[in-house]
């Protein structure tokens, strides 16, 4: 199964917008540096329709979460 959201959805979503405070985006965005915040604008423009990499990226974001200090 794949999931293709258009410009509307997306905007109807509101998932993109680094400025907006309500976006999906923001909630997320909780990076430090340069080089993290162009890696979470990548997966966000980007995102994987294959639910094996879904899978794992949710993993590696569940091991990282629990390491917060």
């Amino acid at each position: 199964m794949s999931f293709i959201a258009d410009k509307q959805t997306i905007e109807d979503l509101n998932v993109l917008g680094k400025y907006k405070s309500h976006s999906i985006y923001s909630i997320f965005n909780h990076v430090v540096t340069a080089g993290a915040e162009k890696l979470l604008d990548d997966m966000f423009h980007h995102p994987f329709i294959d639910h094996i990499l879904i899978n794992e990226r949710s993993r590696q974001f569940q091991f990282f979460d629990g390491k917060k200090p």
